[in-house]
């Protein structure tokens, strides 16, 4: 908690952070420090399509259904969380391959999420 108003203002806007007095430098390498390790260790263990699918996917959609960074940051948790529960799911009972079966799921989430915004603000 005392970590996420610094990184957040930091994403958000670097000036608004500067004003602030924040090491917008040390913060903006902290993250992409963080972000590279994850990526490098997780696409050898699980691969660059899940991987890439798991980072952008449930962020996307997310952003639709949310009002504010720490909501983003919560559902789109519970998408990652649900599209790789789904797509195991979706793998063992239908026997198709884990990933592409996670990668297709996590789209169909999106998908939804996505159909939903467009409903909501029609």
């Amino acid at each position: 908690t005392i970590f996420w108003r610094p990184i957040l203002l930091t994403l958000i806007s670097e000036e608004l952070a500067i004003s602030d007095g924040l090491p917008v430098k040390t913060i903006r390498c902290c993250i992409l420090l963080a972000l590279a390790i994850l990526v490098s260790v997780t696409i050898k263990i699980f691969g660059a399509l899940l991987i890439t699918a798991l980072l952008i996917t449930p962020a996307v959609a997310a952003r639709g259904l949310s009002k504010s960074p720490g909501s983003m940051m919560f559902i789109a948790s519970i998408l990652g969380a649900l599209s790789i529960l789904g797509g195991l799911g979706v793998s063992y009972n239908f026997d198709l391959p884990t990933t592409p079966a996670i990668v297709s799921v996590s789209f169909l989430i999106f998908a939804l999420g996505l159909g939903w915004n467009k409903l909501r603000f029609s």
